[in-house]
């Protein structure tokens, strides 16, 4: 696998499905999913290097100074820089999974129905699948 570009906006293409990572609004924050079609790309985000990870920030969101991801109880949530959560990159041959340093993973609903990014380890509930990712210019 090749090195995670970081400074630069690239795609996030999760392998599975092919589609791209975007966000929606809930409650007035941002969350971050999948798109709803497969091919679509999805908005472009950029791994900024940090304490031996990347926080990931999207290029767009509905809120200007919360596009940082951070992983919150109800899902990957986008919120302002100093509050990022650190993400670890863990390649594997399917792609790679982004992981927090709890040891998690981000999943999605395996089914094609819409639903935001949570993180966890091990088991996962029913319908769920790990995100192996990929990235694109």
């Amino acid at each position: 696998m090749s090195e995670i570009p970081v400074d630069t906006p690239v795609y996030l293409i999760e392998n599975a499905t092919n589609r791209g990572t975007t966000f929606e609004a809930y409650a007035n924050c941002d969350f971050a999913l999948l798109t709803n079609d497969k091919g679509a790309r999805g908005t472009p985000v950029i791994f900024h290097p940090e304490k031996g990870g990347y926080t990931i920030r999207s290029t767009s969101a509905n809120w200007d100074a919360h596009s940082y991801w951070q992983m919150h109880v109800t899902g990957v949530k986008l919120v302002q820089g100093d509050v990022a959560s650190l993400f670890h990159i863990h390649p594997e041959d399917r792609g790679f999974r982004i992981g927090t340093s709890g040891g998690g993973c981000i999943y999605y609903p395996a089914k094609g129905g819409k639903g935001w990014f949570k993180v966890a380890g091990g088991v996962l509930p029913n319908f769920q699948e790990f995100a192996y990712f990929r990235t694109e210019k």
